[in-house]
Order: structure tokens, then C-alpha cells, then sequence
């Protein structure tokens, strides 16, 4: 009997399309997550919570006025 995985192709290019990421990238998305989900306790909690980053970027300045300099030259002229 010949298994066909046409349908597991397909949603793994979906998947990825859908990420962004090539094929490969989105399998180890996968792979990571369930690992996660089946081993919580080897997964590193040194991550911070949900509220923790909407802390952090409230703290982050408002600089509007910033400036990207995509040359040394414009710095240092001559």
C-alpha cells in the first residue's frame, strides 16, 4: 500500500508561505514548538512574560527626532 503524502507537502507550503520561511525553517518552527509543548520542563523559562515585554516597551523613548546615518562620510567630513 502506497502512502501519499500530497497533502502533508501541500500544508507544509502553506505553512511556510504563510510564515514567511522556507520549508525547512518552518518544519524546525514545528519541531521546537512541540518539543515545547511536550517537554516543559526542559524548556528555558528565562524569557519574559507577555506583560513583562508590554513593561519594558513602554519604557522604551519615543525619538522622532532620530536620524539614520547610512554613511560615515556624512559624520566626518572633511
Amino acid at each position: 500500500m502506497e502512502i501519499k503524502n500530497k497533502a502533508s507537502a501541500e500544508s507544509l507550503r502553506l505553512v511556510a508561505e504563510h510564515l514567511g520561511v522556507s520549508q525547512n525553517k518552518a518544519v524546525q518552527i514545528a519541531i521546537n514548538r512541540l518539543y515545547d509543548d511536550i517537554f516543559p520542563d526542559k524548556v528555558s523559562h528565562d524569557m519574559p512574560t507577555p506583560t513583562e515585554l508590554a513593561f519594558l516597551r513602554d519604557r522604551i523613548p519615543c525619538d522622532n527626532d532620530a536620524k539614520v546615518i547610512d554613511s560615515l562620510a556624512k559624520i566626518f567630513q572633511s
